[in-house]
């Protein structure tokens, strides 16, 4: 797993691509916001399946810190409903 360190509010985007090339997760620093993204690439527009916010630069308390990134793919596991947990 690699690391990216980057200074939060800098404008960053670390990227990875799933084993199987279908699917990919970014995360994004524009230097207001950031946010983790999933992506469907063998969708012909790449869409995005999932966004999470991650901070507002303004609130992160030690941005003065250096920071770091690192994606890593999980094996995906889905469960019939019967096997969910209420």
């Amino acid at each position: 797993m690699d690391g990216h360190t980057f200074q939060v509010g800098s404008d960053v985007f670390v990227a990875q691509d799933g084993p199987d090339g279908r699917y990919s997760a970014f995360f994004e620093d524009d230097g207001e916001t950031a946010y983790f993204y999933a992506v469907d690439l063998s969708r012909p527009d790449n869409t995005i399946l999932d966004a999470v916010h991650i901070y507002n630069v303004a609130n992160v308390v030690d941005r003065d810190r250096l920071a770091s990134a690192a994606l890593l793919h999980l094996r995906q596991t889905i469960l019939p409903p019967s096997r969910y947990r209420t």
